[in-house]
């Protein structure tokens, strides 16, 4: 089965995501990666690059919870709540303190 790929924009970062429900048999594949600008940060990985294996059908089933969540949705909900996490908060506080100077 083919990659089903999603480019949309978080935080006015271009991201690409991907994803496989049937990699390698009952294992799905998700790939993110920053296009623009490139490898910059996430909160999910600090290189912009991040591959993500998982049983098949966790994305299907958090897609029926959520009332037909699209993939670009399931990233973003992921995204946002790694966002909330203090880590994130500091690494971000720090960039705007060193673009003052």
């Amino acid at each position: 089965m083919a990659y089903e790929v999603c480019r949309f924009t978080w935080r006015g970062i271009e991201i690409e995501a991907r994803y496989n429900p049937h990699h390698f048999g009952d294992t799905a594949h998700l790939e993110i990666q920053t296009l623009s600008p490139e490898r910059e940060p996430l909160p999910i990985t600090g290189t912009g690059y991040r591959s993500h294996f998982h049983p098949r059908g966790m994305i299907d089933l958090h897609n029926a919870k959520n009332r037909g969540e699209t993939l670009i949705e399931h990233v973003t909900d992921w995204l946002d709540a790694e966002a909330a996490r203090p880590e994130w908060k500091k690494f971000v506080e720090g960039r705007r303190q060193l673009q003052l100077f």
